[in-house]
């Protein structure tokens, strides 16, 4: 049963504009198409889309189709809703440019975010002091390691030493 809160249209009502629930932007209803028609018994509520967003949809689900293009479903969240908002206007291969890019961008915060974030921490001035005599492995890690302050002995630790999934 789908949860009612989370699919009813956003309405500014001053404006008399509903909010896209692809690309987020509000638009006055001439240009939203509904989707997924409220159903009282099953507990549902209709969602509009801008008619911008069906279109891309639509040119995406076709190329993706003709060219065989895998990983549409691993844009989610933020990164699925600059790709609608910047698929609205592109076509062709200026479309898969933008799907490849932007399917290749996810991964790699993805695969970044896992490397980086997890692992041992550790205080910071003990792996300064451990990598003292090594300037530029320790330039490396205060550049790119995960660095934040905890929270119970208040002392600023970093994650030298990622494990990758």
């Amino acid at each position: 049963m789908h949860r009612m809160a989370e699919h009813q249209p956003e309405v500014d009502e001053a404006a008399a504009t509903y909010k896209c629930c692809t690309c987020r932007e509000c638009k006055p209803m001439l240009e939203m198409s509904e989707i997924g028609k409220e159903d009282i018994v099953a507990g549902t509520v209709g969602q509009l889309r801008c008619k911008a967003c069906v279109r891309a949809k639509g040119r995406t689900r076709l190329l993706i189709k003709s060219t065989g293009i895998e990983g549409y479903s691993e844009l989610q969240g933020e990164a699925r809703i600059e790709y609608m908002k910047a698929a609205q206007s592109v076509f062709g291969a200026d479309l898969q440019k933008l799907l490849t890019e932007s399917i290749t961008k996810a991964r790699l915060e993805r695969s970044t975010n896992a490397f980086s974030k997890e692992g041992e921490a550790e205080d910071y001035a003990d792996v300064e002091a451990r990598l003292k005599d090594k300037p530029d492995e320790w330039e490396s890690v205060k550049q790119n390691a995960h660095q934040f302050t905890c929270p119970i002995r208040n002392m600023l630790m970093i994650i030298a030493k990622p494990k990758s999934e």
